[in-house]
């Protein structure tokens, strides 16, 4: 389940709340300043448990809890690296949601989030975009919520290679070549 897009507090606040190591994609809770919290017992208790930990706990994508609000890890640091608040969709190039390096990061739309996504767990044939039917294997692509038919092949490969020439020129640099089975 996606979070909702929250704007993200001010960059002079998070630079004082995160330290961020560009190498591992990593945040790291700095020691926080007093007026951040509401008591000096609170500051205190929260520094000793927190500051120099790992940021963020993760499912699928590193989230952050910070003023009462959640953030994902990735958007945060698109703030920190640009100071810019970060685009509506953010793209991990790689698939791993938890890998916040920000070379790996990059501005998205939807449809190309879902060009970029791993293959259906529930798929049958082995390779994206690939299904039997008629006694034959069939090459499907969907861009923009348009089905593209790229017809009926002997093989599942051959299907598959059909669909992933497809792929190239409909998803460009979102296109993820097919990993083996």
């Amino acid at each position: 389940m996606a979070l909702p897009t929250l704007k993200l507090p001010p960059i002079k606040y998070l630079r004082s709340c995160f330290d961020y190591n560009r190498t591992e994609g990593s945040l790291r809770w700095r020691h926080r300043p007093r007026n951040h919290f509401g008591s000096e017992r609170e500051w205190k208790r929260w520094n000793i448990r927190f500051a120099g930990t790992a940021v963020g706990y993760s499912r699928r994508h590193c989230r952050i809890s910070l003023a009462g609000a959640c953030y994902a890890a990735h958007r945060v640091i698109w703030k920190l690296e640009t100071g810019n608040e970060p685009p509506p969709n953010i793209d991990h190039k790689n698939r791993d949601g938890c890998d916040n390096r920000f070379d790996n990061l990059r501005p998205a739309t939807q449809t190309n989030q879902n060009c970029n996504r791993e293959r259906m767990r529930n798929n049958c044939s082995g390779y994206t975009g690939v299904s039997f039917s008629r006694n034959k294997w069939r090459a499907v692509i969907y861009l923009n919520k348009v089905q593209h038919h790229l017809g009926y092949f002997p093989t599942a490969t051959e299907a598959a290679a059909a669909y992933s020439e497809m792929a190239r020129k409909l998803h460009g640099e979102f296109h993820v070549p097919e990993r083996n089975k």
